[in-house]
């Protein structure tokens, strides 16, 4: 049986209005709009709506809107599994989006299209930015715990909180704090041991890429 909540957050990224390098691309009034769901048995999750409005020079043809998947932690080569485009009048230079159906660790961005070929985009909105403390530590604290074996490759987290890998084959490891920013990240050869970051969270997100591109994605909870 599912129990469901709703909840509404509205605020901007913590890096401030959002703009791309060049001429600007602005992103603003971000809000989702969305529904905790807890499924027994599963983790928890939610659904709703982000909407903003976006800012950019005249002379548009039309504006491309791209989501990524679901429950991504990090915006690392996404695939854009949903898109589309709305036709502007050239004069136009701000319009209202609404991209429903969105989950957590979902990544959007906006690309504005000019008939001379210049393309400007934006930067990313992610939604997991906009969930509440509360749900936001519900989520990510429901990830597995990292202990993993398979494939003679294993991660543990020792009593004194490092992390200790034992594989036949070296890799990447990205540590995140619940606010989706890396704190740390390392390569490895083999088997090795690499101290967790100095930082006042006792929370962490892991996530560890093997040189074979196998991919384990774990809490830590020091």
């Amino acid at each position: 049986m599912a129990v469901m909540s709703w909840c509404h957050v509205y605020g901007a990224s913590e890096n401030g209005t959002e703009r791309a390098e060049d001429r600007a691309v602005i992103l603003s009034n971000v809000n989702y709009d969305y529904t905790m769901i807890y499924q027994e048995g599963q983790r928890p999750d939610c659904i709703g709506t982000v909407s903003f409005d976006v800012t950019f020079p005249s002379g548009a043809s039309r504006i491309l809107i791209a989501r990524t998947r679901a429950h991504l932690l990090t915006y690392d080569n996404p695939f854009y599994n949903g898109k589309f485009s709305i036709i502007v009048d050239e004069k136009t230079e701000t319009e209202h989006i609404t991209f429903p159906d969105t989950s957590w660790g979902s990544f959007i961005r906006v690309i504005v299209i000019y008939e001379n070929s210049e393309n400007l985009l934006s930067p990313h909105i992610n939604s997991s930015d906009y969930l509440s403390e509360e749900d936001r530590t519900l989520i990510f604290g429901s990830l597995d715990s990292p202990q993993v074996n398979e494939d003679d490759q294993s991660i543990n987290i020792l009593p004194d909180g490092a992390i200790s890998i034992n594989s036949l084959i070296g890799g990447e490891l990205w540590i995140y704090d619940l606010n989706g920013q890396c704190v740390k990240t390392d390569r490895f050869q083999a088997s090795s041991i690499i101290s967790l970051p100095e930082s006042p969270s006792s929370l962490f997100i892991l996530k560890v890429r093997f040189n074979n591109n196998y991919t384990i994605t774990r809490k830590i909870n020091r």
